[in-house]
């Protein structure tokens, strides 16, 4: 089976493909972000949806913020069926031999994902509030919270779990499930 490297690959053929539309101006993470992202969802035909990347993001309180991409898994039927790598007709079968043969994990000792660690007085410093996570629509609950994968590892049996939850940044160093 054929898999992309990473993120920055998929993106790539994403915006190759004239599926991704980048924002290149200043949007505010709060405010700005998800609604213009859900904008298109009004009246525009599938075909003609697009996946979004936030180039330069800033916080209400000017602070930047890392980029954020938004609608790469569920844009449309199209786009998922490029990131699984298969038609659009064949994205339940894929899906279906994905949960019932899994990869099973590779640990490393270093990847890109670490490309930016902060710990310390520097994450309470900078806070989890630099993360790509949208802020819910405005007038919904005004949280700072990602759906996203988490890889998490049980402290005490050192057992892993990947899976896909939604998260609110409750402060510079802690997120709250739910």
């Amino acid at each position: 089976m054929a898999y992309y490297k990473d993120l920055r690959e998929y993106l790539k053929m994403l915006e190759n493909k004239g599926k991704l539309l980048r924002i290149e101006g200043e949007v505010i993470r709060e405010t700005e972000v998800t609604p213009l992202y859900w904008l298109q969802l009004r009246g525009i035909s599938e075909e003609n949806l697009r996946c979004f990347l936030f180039e330069k993001v800033r916080d209400v309180k000017g602070n930047k913020c890392y980029r954020i991409s938004l609608g790469h898994y569920d844009a449309s039927r199209e786009i998922a069926s490029l990131g699984l790598m298969c038609s659009p007709q064949d994205i339940n079968e894929k899906w279906c031999q994905a949960c019932l043969k899994p990869i099973p994990p590779v640990i490393v000792s270093e990847g890109v994902v670490q490309e930016v660690v902060m710990t310390g007085e520097e994450l309470e410093r900078v806070g989890l509030g630099m993360l790509p996570a949208p802020v819910e629509n405005p007038g919904w609950s005004g949280d700072t919270r990602t759906t996203n994968q988490f890889i998490t590892k049980d402290p005490e049996t050192g057992k892993r779990n990947v899976g896909t939850y939604s998260a609110h940044i409750s402060g510079p160093k802690s997120m709250r499930w739910g």
